[in-house]
């Protein structure tokens, strides 16, 4: 290879990776909905008297005006920024049960990950969570731990902890819903729908919210009533 041509080449990968780094700083410029105070971690929380729906889980359940993207007003968020699916569990009597949701939706689990929980012990924490809906008239519907956009070894723990998931939900039999399946593409969460690599925009909220919908077009409630 003459020097010309591959000066040439050297100058083509550098615009190359230049566009990949601006277009992927765009990606990532939009940032996540500001959490509301009634979804923090506080004792004073007003919980609803009857609702229909109850959406439990971290931050990115948190983050989201569930009533907006599902086009209800029986939806209650239940999500704490943070929290590990140990920590789910506390939510559960005081809050989730007293408002007698038909259905509660669920998601969670990178937390734990993060700080090293074995995945059994989520897994157990997720059995605990799903046995007290039931015992209190719940219909529990366990949502994917999502993948993330950069983290290999987390996803791969992410992979063997939904196998866990799916499998302890038809032990139960209760249903258990894929995102990864459309918020994620080779094993990693799609960039064009994250803020961070980890937490979701305003177009990944609403992949989620039609993939709840299409669950509800079936299982909702409201018409079984």
């Amino acid at each position: 290879m003459n020097k010309t041509l591959l000066y040439s080449s050297l100058a083509l990968n550098l615009l190359m990776l230049a566009a990949l780094i601006i277009i992927g700083g765009k990606l990532f410029t939009k940032k996540p909905p500001a959490i509301k105070e009634s979804q923090r971690w506080t004792e004073d929380i007003p919980i609803p008297d009857s609702i229909t729906i109850a959406m439990l889980g971290n931050s990115l359940t948190a983050y989201a005006d569930w009533n907006a993207l599902l086009g209800r007003d029986d939806v209650h968020n239940f999500g704490i920024a943070d929290f590990t699916v140990k920590q789910l569990s506390w939510l559960l009597a005081d809050w989730v049960i007293k408002s007698k949701p038909a259905l509660c939706f669920i998601q969670g689990g990178q937390e734990d990950i993060m700080l090293g929980v074995p995945l059994e012990r989520i897994a157990a924490d997720y059995s605990m969570i799903l046995d007290s809906l039931q015992h209190n008239g719940i219909e529990p519907v366990v949502q994917s731990t999502l993948l993330s956009w950069d983290h290999p070894e987390v996803n791969n723990q992410v992979v063997k902890l939904n196998q866990l998931l799916k499998a302890l939900c038809f032990k139960k039999n209760i249903s258990f819903i894929n995102l990864n399946t459309v918020l994620s593409d080779n094993s990693r969460l799609q960039p064009q729908l994250t803020t961070d690599g980890i937490h979701l925009n305003n177009k990944g909220y609403e992949l989620w919210a039609i993939i709840i919908k299409d669950y509800l077009l079936l299982n909702d409630p409201r018409n079984k009533r």
